[in-house]
């Protein structure tokens, strides 16, 4: 099964002007925007979608799309899913949320993706080894390219197997310098790591002349940079904390 056909990242802010601005810093322009129920802009850097939504929460989930969400969400009743909250089963417009077994919430909307965004950018996983060396190739100009969604496990085993479950593929498994592997669905690919060196998600991505980016960011004024390794008396990579309290990964590779 698949989740979806198509996805975004959510991420809860007290502003959405303030939210946007950041992630425009990062290379991410705007694809639509509203007010209903509350502020809300939902931003692409041409491989990833993230939905900004204006909420006095701060949090950071996966939001999944399809054109039958009723058949979607009987089919993960069918392999034991426990739903924190689902709409009545007659709803015309079923949803349904859910966690992984390291509590990252997952929603389920109806919606015809037909007409909608959806980014064809080029990822870690799937540009060529040529092309890595080329940044003009890259869909995100400021970043890099997008590697995964770096996602925190208590116990790999059991987080692959509950991917696996809802329609992911494993594409590799690691054990140094600790338990991590990669999961995709095609729609988001997913690093799940089983460390205590970082406690929340990340967005994560990587370039072989990541410490010239980091550079400029700084030098263009970005904030909340913490920079880690050096590479020619530059910073190699870092971390940046968005407004929300979210976090970027900007890996050298």
């Amino acid at each position: 099964m698949k989740l979806g056909e198509a996805a975004q990242i959510t991420i809860g802010t007290p502003s959405t002007k303030r939210s946007f601005e950041f992630y425009r810093q990062l290379g991410f322009v705007k694809v639509s925007e509203g007010k209903n129920p509350n502020p809300w802009v939902q931003v692409t850097d041409g491989t990833l979608l993230i939905f900004l939504n204006q909420d006095r929460l701060s949090y950071i989930s996966l939001t999944y799309f399809s054109r039958n969400s009723r058949t979607k969400l009987m089919e993960l009743d069918r392999i034991g899913v426990n739903f924190l909250q689902r709409s009545e089963k007659k709803a015309k417009s079923p949803t349904g949320t859910f966690l992984s077994p390291n509590k990252l919430v997952i929603t389920i909307i109806e919606h015809d993706t037909a007409n909608m965004y959806r980014p064809k950018g080029k990822t870690l996983k799937d540009i060529s080894k040529v092309d890595i060396r080329n940044p003009e190739k890259y869909p995100n100009i400021k970043c890099g390219v997008f590697g995964e969604f770096t996602h925190p496990v208590k116990d790999l085993a059991v987080s692959v197997e509950f991917w696996k479950k809802v329609g992911f593929e494993l594409l590799s498994i690691n054990q140094k310098p600790y338990p991590w592997a990669i999961v995709s669905d095609d729609n988001i690919i997913l690093g799940l790591h089983q460390t205590k060196h970082f406690k929340q998600p990340a967005i994560t991505y990587f370039a072989p002349d990541m410490a010239e980016r980091i550079n400029r960011l700084q030098q263009e004024g970005m904030k909340g940079i913490m920079g880690f390794g050096k590479q020619n008396g530059s910073i190699k990579n870092a971390v940046v904390k968005t407004p929300e309290g979210q976090q970027v990964f900007l890996f050298s590779m």
